[in-house]
């Protein structure tokens, strides 16, 4: 029935669950597995998820004169705040091959034979969808997640998304 599965997993009790259940659906039907991870960053490739939420609670200033006062800009702590964000992007990445790897392994154990892992980065949704169409996915398998009430409220779930927008079946576990 299935030849191609992708499932999404960020480490979450959910996304195991995901896990077994594609793997499962891998082992039963010989199908590809394709694992995937995404590393979320905002539009300057700064990892995290604050990015998103600033602007709209009004936490930052993303008006376009935000740099007008060159004055009191100083290059100093530019160059201090991009080092902090590669040393966040690289620890990220450093735990997302950790989590693809110990999901390889998991889904060996429930009995996936052809497994293909991938490790993006920028928004999830995004990489996902472009990961099944790559993998000619037949169904997408992603865990249901609590993301906080004032993210899943102003941006909704990337289960929801992902259930929306896949040209394939979804399966959302709880």
């Amino acid at each position: 029935m299935f030849t191609s599965i992708v499932v999404a997993i960020d480490g979450s009790s959910h996304s195991l669950r995901a896990l077994a259940l594609s793997a499962e659906l891998a082992a039963d039907n010989n199908a590809e597995l394709g694992i995937i991870h995404v590393v979320e960053t905002n539009i300057y490739g700064f990892p995290g998820d604050i990015s998103d939420v600033a602007p709209v609670e009004k936490i930052t200033n993303s008006s376009p004169n935000l740099f007008s006062n060159l004055d009191s800009f100083r290059l100093d702590r530019f160059k201090s705040i991009a080092q902090a964000s590669r040393e966040s992007y690289r620890l990220a990445m450093q735990l997302a091959e950790n989590i693809v790897d110990d999901a390889e392994s998991h889904a060996r154990v429930d009995g996936a034979q052809k497994i293909t892992k991938y490790i993006g980065s920028g928004n999830v949704v995004d990489e996902i969808l472009n990961f099944a169409a790559r993998q000619k996915a037949d169904i997408i398998v992603t865990g249901q997640r609590g993301m906080g009430a004032i993210k899943s409220v102003l941006l909704g779930s990337i289960s929801t998304k992902l259930s929306h927008m896949a040209p394939c079946t979804t399966v959302i576990v709880k």
